[in-house]
């Protein structure tokens, strides 16, 4: 014996398209052959969410400042909480930058070995 068609509630329609097939079919309690074959026969396309663009302002305030990028690139930097380290290239001691030589022409800001190693190497010499 056939089951008759089950009845349809002006609230449940209005869910169709809505909400993902499978979320409504576990809400209501029906298969989800059931709730495609309803929508279908209204015409109702699937649910597609629906996604904002981001303003160019939110994007950029998501990714780190360009120069801060390439700082960081090649493991020439390290950040410690908010403090940025160097490796000595002499001792491979990760030290604060103020204990290196500014320059503007690297990348990281700053040049050559620590004050250690540079205190030695002029001890040496």
């Amino acid at each position: 014996m056939a089951k008759a068609p089950r009845k349809w509630t002006q609230e449940e329609i209005s869910y169709l398209g809505m909400t993902p097939d499978s979320r409504l079919s576990a809400y209501l309690g029906v298969s989800i052959s059931q709730i495609c074959r309803k929508r279908k026969e209204l015409g109702i396309p699937h649910y597609k969410p629906v996604r904002l663009k981001k303003t160019v302002k939110q994007q950029r305030a998501e990714k780190p400042a360009r120069s801060e990028l390439s700082k960081l690139r090649g493991g020439l930097m390290i950040k410690v909480g908010k403090i940025l380290v160097k490796r000595c290239p002499s001792c491979l001691v990760a030290w604060p930058l103020a204990e290196f030589v500014s320059s503007n022409r690297t990348t990281t800001g700053c040049k050559g070995p620590c004050a250690t190693c540079r205190g030695v190497k002029k001890f040496e010499e």
